[in-house]
């Protein structure tokens, strides 16, 4: 007699053959619960979850805002990500940060509120965070300390304060 198993990523039923009982995070799982708990899938569905982990097609933004506020370590990802981008936008532009500009191209998306299985993985582990964070200082080091970028900060139109302004500074809005 066959037997047959549940494929919990497709919630269907799949013979022994195409289903060997292999596990794997189930993306809604993570979305709406921050559930990274294997499941038994089939193994068509293993191939598709294994094509896509890297792929950002998640906007967690549209399909569960409420996590990020729930979430410490994904809401500091949200906000270093929005920075990262500005950040990155303006300095790309400078002929000095070439060495910088690398660092920040490999960690840029292209758009920050679709996020990768892989991202999620990171974020909960507590690595992305932290490598966000650490891009984002060495990108405002170098705004600091260059004059190419010093030359194309903003100034306050309202008060005319002798503070520079730059578009990725927390608590600045463009």
């Amino acid at each position: 007699s066959k037997s047959f198993r549940w494929c919990n990523y497709l919630g269907r039923y799949f013979c022994t053959g195409c289903h060997e009982n292999k596990t794997a995070v189930i993306p809604a799982r993570i979305i709406y619960f921050w559930d990274f708990k294997k499941h038994p899938v089939s193994n068509f569905s293993l191939d598709i979850l294994n094509s896509m982990l890297k792929e950002p097609v998640f906007n967690i933004h549209d399909l569960n805002p409420a996590l990020l506020k729930k979430v410490e370590k994904l809401k500091h990802v949200a906000l270093a990500r929005t920075q990262l981008s500005k950040l990155a936008r303006y300095v790309s532009t400078c002929r000095l940060a070439q060495e910088l500009n690398f660092n920040l191209e490999s960690s840029l998306v292209t758009d920050n509120e679709m996020y990768s299985l892989d991202d999620f993985g990171k974020t909960r582990s507590g690595i992305l965070g932290p490598l966000l964070s650490d891009i984002i200082s060495q990108g405002l080091a170098h705004v600091r300390q260059c004059e190419l970028c010093q030359a194309r900060a903003y100034i306050c139109e309202g008060c005319h304060s002798n503070t520079f302004l730059f578009p990725f500074q927390v608590g600045v809005f463009e």
